[in-house]
């Protein structure tokens, strides 16, 4: 049986723009919370609370972006889950999961 090849962001590893999607319906206001596990500092995450006060949808897709672009190549789905998961946001967790990225 073949495995379809995994796509790459132009930024470098997995495609995630789906799993931001998911996460950025999913994840309420404790997204900072997720951010640290994610290992983004505390001023990190305050910067994009502060670029983006009223509107968590975007504080959530910039703080995955955000850590995206830090991580590159080591920012994977597998990583996102298991962080998900550590933070008991295990509903997102799942749909992120079965998230199959064409």
């Amino acid at each position: 049986m073949m495995v379809p090849a995994k796509r790459v962001d132009p930024v470098g590893g997995e495609e995630l723009s789906g799993c931001f999607v998911v996460c950025s319906e999913h994840i309420g206001f404790n997204w900072r919370f997720l951010g640290r596990m994610l290992g983004m500092s505390s001023f990190e995450l305050d910067a994009i609370w502060e670029k983006h006060p009223r509107d968590l949808r975007e504080q959530v897709t910039t703080m995955l972006e955000s850590w995206k672009e830090k991580n590159s190549s080591r920012a994977t789905k597998a990583i996102l889950v298991d962080a998900l998961r550590r933070c008991k946001m295990n509903l997102a967790a799942d749909l992120v999961e079965n998230i199959q990225q064409h």
